[in-house]
């Protein structure tokens, strides 16, 4: 199925709902724009763009990239592999699953659904709840004709302040006033952008070496099961949204955006009059900030590598580099020490890059110059670990049964820890997977599977402490 719009009318210029076919076993009657299908990836770029909004993100903020574990969902990149930390912008450019959940996570998947629904997605009718996390990856439906719509809206409001209708005729084409926009330009500015860097499919590797090349921004998606491959594109002139699979649903090996649907979105590209220029860039919805060059946060206090980006006006409610810090180095350099055991002459201020214990394990595998902050001298590290972490609950050996709220769904335990210094940041894992963090009220509600699991949590300081319990079921209240 193949969709293509005219960025200045909303006029839909080509429209090929099936593969002509007259065999009745392909299914050549079912019209797949109107089909709805599970969506992989395709959705990604939207919540970039209201992560940006919400200020959230910068475009080059590290986000997370670990195992994590969210309830039972345990999302896995389709490498397999882990950077530790990424930016967002590369994350987004990769389509990288695991800080995309995190993205969703914390943007949070309610208000993202409304988003969807407000951007003209017409199959996003089920609660939150029903989509959870996974509706990032692939998690709901929608239809090929909502998706191009969707993209084409975007471009317009970024290239000319205001939205059209689409409608198959032109004669059908209706302004929508510029006051509805849907998304900042600036963001949407900042997204496309993002988009231009996807690796393009293997046969187009050197895509930027031919002078007749063009920028476009563009996205894939596949669907579990290999069911969907999707491909959207965008220049300043059209929209190309490409869905290849098979009508009754049936998956096939290999049946990816990247090596489907791209090469033929790509080649409808070859075919139709490339864009002179891209969209100008919308000055008023950019402010040139301080951004730190290595977390990609707005720059903080401790940040000594700065560099001047445009991003966002939306981006300046975003949090300064939480990454770097001030520590306390003995003379020699080779050990970390505090007031209770050192004095102030015997001490050397430093300000380190230094990301959580989980994260640094793998963005260390990664960046070979990535310095891993010193050991505590070994007489401060017995004053600072002594008492300092310790879980409050479960405790060691609990059989621990999950409780049934009132309307029957399965609740969440509260699990607690306690610390001397309660500003303290604590790091929780659970089964080697990455929770999250907690700081001054260190609790996290869970609801593990059945079975044995260990809690392990680790201070920013490298204290840790790990208990060892059993979930044996679930419980319904006492009456």
């Amino acid at each position: 199925a193949v969709m293509i719009t005219d960025v200045n009318t909303g006029e839909i210029l080509a429209y090929v709902g099936n593969t002509a076919t007259t065999e009745e076993e392909y299914a050549g009657n079912v019209n797949c724009i109107m089909a709805p299908r599970s969506t992989g990836s395709i959705l990604k770029p939207l919540l970039y763009a209201k992560s940006l909004e919400s200020g959230q993100l910068t475009p080059s903020m590290l986000v997370t990239d670990v195992p994590s574990q969210f309830g039972s969902f345990s999302p896995k990149n389709y490498s397999g592999q882990f950077d530790g930390a990424v930016p967002a912008n590369q994350a987004l450019s990769r389509s990288l699953n695991i800080p995309m959940v995190h993205l969703l996570e914390e943007y949070g998947v309610t208000k993202f659904r409304d988003d969807l629904r407000e951007y003209g997605f017409t199959t996003i009718r089920q609660s939150a709840r029903h989509y959870g996390l996974s509706l990032i990856l692939g998690g709901a439906e929608v239809k090929l004709f909502d998706l191009n719509k969707v993209y084409t809206q975007l471009a317009q409001e970024l290239k000319f302040g205001k939205r059209t209708s689409i409608g198959v005729l032109k004669k059908d084409v209706r302004e929508i006033p510029s006051a509805n926009t849907l998304t900042d330009r600036g963001c949407i500015y900042s997204t496309f952008d993002a988009m231009i860097e996807v690796n393009r499919p293997d046969e187009d590797n050197n895509w930027k070496i031919f002078s007749s090349s063009q920028k476009i921004a563009w996205k894939t998606g596949t669907s579990f099961g290999f069911r969907d491959a999707w491909a959207v594109g965008v220049t300043p002139k059209y929209v190309v949204s490409v869905w290849i699979g098979n009508a009754d649903g049936e998956g096939r090996p290999g049946l990816t955006g990247v090596k489907a649907a791209a090469p033929l979105l790509f080649d409808l590209f070859r075919q139709i009059p490339q864009s002179d220029h891209w969209f100008s860039m919308p000055e008023k919805d950019l402010k040139t900030v301080a951004i730190c060059r290595e977390s990609g946060h707005r720059a903080g206090e401790y940040c000594d590598g700065v560099i001047r980006k445009r991003i966002p006006a939306t981006c300046l409610k975003a949090n300064v580099c939480p990454y770097h810090q001030r520590v306390f180095l003995d003379q020699t350099g080779m050990f970390r020490v505090d007031s209770e055991c050192a004095s102030v002459f015997e001490m050397q201020r430093v300000n380190r890059f230094v990301l959580p214990p989980v994260i640094e394990r793998y963005y260390a595998l990664n960046h070979p110059n990535y310095a891993i902050l010193p050991d505590f001298k070994p007489e401060c590290l017995a004053k600072i670990a002594d008492g300092s972490l310790h879980i409050v609950y479960p405790k060691a050996g609990s059989k621990i049964y999950v409780p049934i709220t009132v309307d029957g769904e399965v609740g969440k335990v509260i699990f607690e820890a306690g610390h001397r210094k309660s500003t303290t940041r604590i790091y929780w894992h659970l089964d080697d997977y990455y929770l999250g963090e907690t700081k001054d009220v260190h609790q996290f509600s869970l609801n593990p599977p059945v079975g044995a699991h260990c809690l392990k949590l680790i201070d920013e300081n490298g204290i840790s402490s790990t208990v060892n319990f059993e979930i044996i079921g679930s419980s319904k209240p006492q009456k």
